[in-house]
């Protein structure tokens, strides 16, 4: 008889079979963490995921279980149906675009000791470092922010199971009569836990590095809309809507400074409000080279107009959802 699984590694997947090759070699690489299982739920994937998950099951170091959802339900449902299939006492995830270190179990496993929540660090991986330019997109998280992002986190099971797991009314493209948000889910679960005195760490140590995806313009506007999800989560969690204050992005402020000087300037255009518009562009360009968006200076003409028209989309989806919710964030 097989020995029990310490930990259980769930993953939600969905249209990435080109990714699931690497993910599988990377779990089979852990070191000093003693047996482990893997769950991975197909939410729904049309493009040969789940045949391929039977090819790599053969071959795989450890475990595997599959599930397979009929059609795509979003992430809280596919992660609750994979931890709630798990047999381990402590439930680790990430995600299919993830490439957990090898110390990344042992770690999580070893701080779930005295911890309910443990999230680890991410990074975006070394190699990709060239694809780290404007309208990238990809996950860092140096330190608990407040986000808990499922990527790279672990919970025992008592905490899930006691928090029912992920509310799956997170499931369903915002901004529709009666629809809740998508976005939002693992915000919510961990805020939900640490209300009800559950402890929470980080653990730099377990290390996960995160693709570095370089989407089209459109797409990267896209993005902004599943903001909704954010202010719904804000909502339900005053305490770490504190936590955040107003702004969720630190470029929000200097991008509505920029354009309200701009609109002064255009009303009364004098030498005063003139100064004031340039001073606070330029307050906004450095905040962008500051942080990863890397404009390469002979792009600059033409990409901090684009980053700022995503910011002003950003606010506009974040006031509209403020208004739905009754809650201030921008």
């Amino acid at each position: 008889m097989p020995a029990p699984s310490v930990i259980s590694v769930v993953v939600a997947t969905h249209q990435r079979r080109h990714l699931l090759p690497r993910l599988l070699c990377a779990l089979g690489s852990q070191q000093d963490v003693g047996q482990f299982e893997v769950v991975i739920v197909d939410d729904g994937s049309t493009d040969g995921t789940w045949k391929l998950l039977h090819q790599l099951a053969s071959d795989a170091k450890f475990p595997l279980r599959l599930e397979r959802l009929a059609r795509n339900s979003g992430p809280a449902v596919a992660r609750n149906v994979g931890w709630r299939q798990a047999e381990a006492p402590l439930i680790a995830f990430t995600d299919d675009d993830c490439i957990p270190q090898p110390g990344w179990l042992a770690a999580l496993v070893h701080h779930l000791g005295e911890y309910d929540i443990v999230q680890g660090r991410t990074m975006p991986i070394p190699e990709q470092h060239d694809r780290l330019r404007p309208f990238a997109r990809y996950i860092k998280v140096e330190s608990e922010w407040g986000y808990y992002e499922t990527c790279n986190i672990g919970y025992r099971r008592s905490a899930l199971e006691r928090a029912g797991g992920f509310d799956e009314r997170f499931r369903q493209a915002s901004g529709r009569p009666g629809r809740p948000p998508i976005h939002g889910e693992d915000v919510d679960l961990a805020w939900r836990l640490k209300e009800v005195g559950m402890r929470s760490t980080f653990a730099p140590e377990a290390l996960v590095y995160h693709e570095v995806w370089t989407p089209s313009y459109r797409a990267f506007l896209r993005d902004k809309l599943r903001k909704d999800g954010l202010v719904y989560a804000l909502k339900r969690h005053p305490t770490f809507r504190r936590q955040r204050g107003v702004f969720q992005n630190g470029s929000h402020p200097a991008a509505l400074a920029f354009v309200g000087s701009s609109a002064l300037f255009v009303t009364r255009p004098r030498l005063d409000t003139f100064v004031l518009c340039v001073a606070l562009g330029a307050t906004y360009k450095k905040y962008c080279e500051r942080h990863n968006r890397r404009p390469r200076r002979r792009h600059l003409a033409h990409t901090l107009p684009l980053y700022l028209l995503a910011d002003l989309l950003e606010i506009a989806v974040l006031a509209r959802s403020s208004l739905r919710y009754r809650t201030l964030v921008l």
